[in-house]
């Protein structure tokens, strides 16, 4: 085994590395192929960029564009880079600039008209228009484009006439322009953001087929948690699930973190322990007891170290897990909210004595909210059971002490610290009811 820790995350996972999304793969690429649209929807931190870059490293190009792959211009903005100064111009420049390294004369010619005119609409035609006759395709990918929403981006012209006319460009180059933009959330919510900023009514998207990235299936969780080799059984893949669900950063953070582990140990536990060699005598990461005949995780287990892997996990993505709430909507926050609450029974008396919440009427709202349940069902945030108030619960279950320590702080002080002990799964035997 590796002695180097096998999980990413932090940075997109390398081409070589990325596992999963098969099916949006094979859709983007059907697009890309044919000049089609699309738009790459998901939660913050659910792999979009990674799908970018795996889809454009030269070393999967002739695997996944079998017939023409040198057709193909790819083109990549990172909207998070962009800063106050960046605007419509700036971006074209950016844009058009693997053209300028093609050596055709009518298309040199054709973009440096483009540049003379500031990236007019009727140059930037002509461009693309000359793109096809030389028989190539540009693949513009704008990673994070809802980025331009922001109040720092305002003072810049991304107005009606820029997004129409992308929308025109695209729409009507005849295969020679194929889009492929990330945004966080669905694509309807984009649309109504950018008509409400442009202040009109002009479905700028509606060329755009959206691929929407949800939660990881377990069969992809499992594949991504055998990099960690023998110390992963079926404890590790448990705990790891439970806590994180099939979200893709948050999966990466916990199996990294819990592989780390075996490096704390001693610093955790009060059994005598010694080291453990692997077969081939090469020290392995964690010590467990001599005596004891457990596996690594299995002896995380005995010796409570779920408990302190947990407290060390929340801090490590509670900004993210705060960037995924800030991209719901306030309909998708009301549904969660009252899912994660309606979870909580043990706490029930606990919500409803000290803060005067309803909890009846709480899980009564659940069963209207489902269009909104079946979205964060699709991107993996809740699920339904039938063993649960008002039949949803939370999947990745750090999300319960993201909602419980989100509360306002005159409504967080009057929780007993026995609730915040529950949440991280710390069953004192003196405390486990809170009455």
């Amino acid at each position: 085994m590796s002695t180097f820790n096998p999980f990413w995350h932090g940075t997109p996972v390398p081409p070589e590395k990325f596992i999963g999304r098969e099916e949006e793969i094979r859709a983007i690429v059907s697009r890309i192929s044919t000049g089609q649209s699309t738009a790459l929807t998901g939660s913050p931190r659910c792999g979009k960029t990674s799908v970018l870059q795996y889809l454009t490293a030269p070393t999967k190009q002739k695997e996944l564009y079998e017939e023409n792959p040198e057709q193909l211009i790819f083109s990549y903005l990172d909207a998070y880079n962009w800063g106050t100064e960046f605007g419509p111009i700036q971006f074209w420049e950016t844009a058009l600039r693997p053209l300028s390294e093609l050596t055709e004369t009518a298309l040199s010619q054709a973009y440096k008209n483009c540049q003379e005119d500031r990236f007019g609409d009727y140059a930037l035609e002509k461009l693309i228009t000359q793109i096809k006759v030389i028989g190539k395709r540009l693949v513009l990918m704008v990673d994070g484009l809802d980025v331009v929403l922001g109040p720092e981006h305002l003072s810049q012209r991304w107005n009606a006439a820029f997004f129409g006319g992308l929308r025109t460009l695209a729409s009507r180059s005849g295969g020679a322009l194929a889009l492929l933009i990330t945004v966080n959330g669905p694509l309807s919510d984009f649309q109504k953001a950018v008509q409400e900023l442009t202040r009109s009514n002009s479905p700028y998207f509606n060329f755009i087929y959206e691929v929407r990235l949800g939660a990881f299936s377990n069969e992809v969780v499992k594949q991504l948690l055998r990099q960690g080799g023998e110390d992963f059984s079926d404890t590790s893949y448990d705990l790891i699930h439970e806590i994180a669900g099939g979200h893709p950063y948050l999966l990466q953070v916990a199996a990294s973190m819990l592989w780390e582990m075996g490096d704390i140990v001693i610093s955790l536990s009060s059994c005598p322990i010694m080291s453990l060699a692997s077969r081939d005598n090469t020290p392995l990461r964690g010590v467990i007891p001599q005596t004891s005949g457990t596996t690594l995780d299995e002896y995380y287990y005995k010796s409570k170290l779920p408990v302190q892997f947990i407290k060390n996990f929340y801090p490590q993505v509670q900004e993210v897990l705060d960037e995924i709430w800030q991209s719901w909507s306030g309909s998708l926050q009301k549904a969660f909210i009252s899912v994660a609450f309606g979870q909580m029974k043990e706490l029930r008396e606990v919500f409803e004595k000290r803060l005067q919440i309803d909890m009846e009427k709480l899980i009564r709202r659940i069963p209207p909210l489902r269009l909104d349940l079946e979205y964060l069902k699709q991107y993996g945030f809740v699920t339904e059971d039938e063993n649960m108030s008002g039949g949803w619960r939370v999947v990745p279950r750090i999300f319960l002490p993201f909602a419980i320590l989100n509360f306002k702080v005159e409504y967080r002080s009057k929780l007993p610290k026995e609730v915040f002990r529950y949440l991280l799964w710390i069953w004192d035997e003196e405390h486990k009811m809170i009455t």
